[in-house]
């Protein structure tokens, strides 16, 4: 970076965009007859995501590697070790990839019974419906989640949930 011919710490950068630039979602409601679908989703943008957990990264110690360094021989990863290696805890453009995607949160499908077909004395409503949340994530960022890098590595995973139910109006 400074040209002296030497590879040092006098050639550190601050590189990428950790910080989404761009934040945008979705919000459609859709009905038909006594059918009601409602979709949210939300994505970000123009930012990059530092791979900088144990996932990715070979394991700090001895005999200790990453999953994905694991399955990733012969490939463009840093090349194992039986021993611990600074080096390959070294921040760089190599672990750096683009974050952008687009996750549909939530999507709901209802359908509203006709009180003409049912007479129960009081009942104004009947609607049944299910949902799911965190349904799809479109990215190119593979094996982790975008949203969260360390959910299901470090932390707990963002779950994907189904739930359905009985709404009744009296």
């Amino acid at each position: 970076m400074n040209g002296d011919g030497f590879i040092d710490d006098n050639d550190m950068t601050a590189i990428g965009h950790t910080a989404p630039r761009l934040f945008y979602s979705l919000n459609a409601s859709l009905s038909y007859l006594n059918f009601e679908m409602t979709i949210i989703g939300t994505g970000r943008a123009l930012f990059d995501i530092p791979l900088t957990n144990t996932y990715f990264w070979n394991g700090w110690g001895d005999n200790n590697y990453s999953d994905f360094v694991r399955d990733n021989i012969g490939g463009a990863y840093p090349r194992l070790t039986y021993y611990k290696v600074n080096n390959n805890f070294v921040n760089s453009d190599f672990w750096l990839i683009k974050g952008d995607y687009f996750k549909i949160q939530n999507v709901e499908l209802a359908y509203s019974i006709p009180l003409t077909k049912i007479h129960i004395v009081g009942l104004r409503g009947i609607r049944l419906y299910i949902r799911g949340a965190n349904l799809v994530t479109l990215s190119d960022v593979k094996d982790v989640d975008p949203e969260s890098i360390n959910a299901g590595a470090t932390t707990y995973p963002l779950f994907r949930t189904f739930t359905g139910g009985i709404k009744l109006t009296f």
